[in-house]
């Protein structure tokens, strides 16, 4: 991870495996923002994407990053939430 951060490190494998509980509150959120990211190739979140495409409760963002948008692409981050009400 020191592409990101030098002081990053693994994610621990546990979290994979632990249980979140989710209330359901997110779909509350008027308005949901999906970015996907459109690295060349085959992006391994097309399921993602296509769900969120088909959702009318999303607005989804085509940004050529890779999926770590925040190194590729903190511009476009930043443009993104001062659309949004709450973040201006």
């Amino acid at each position: 991870l020191p592409f990101f951060d030098a002081r990053a490190r693994p994610h621990p494998v546990a979290t994979f495996l632990q249980a979140l509980p989710l209330t359901g509150a997110w779909r509350d959120v008027p308005v949901k923002h999906y970015a996907a990211a459109t690295w060349p190739g085959e992006s391994p979140m097309t399921k993602s994407i296509g769900r969120a495409e088909a959702d009318p409760g999303f607005a989804v963002h085509y940004w050529n990053t890779r999926h770590n948008v925040l190194a590729d692409g903190p511009d476009l981050v930043l443009e993104l939430l001062r659309t949004i009400p709450c973040y201006r």
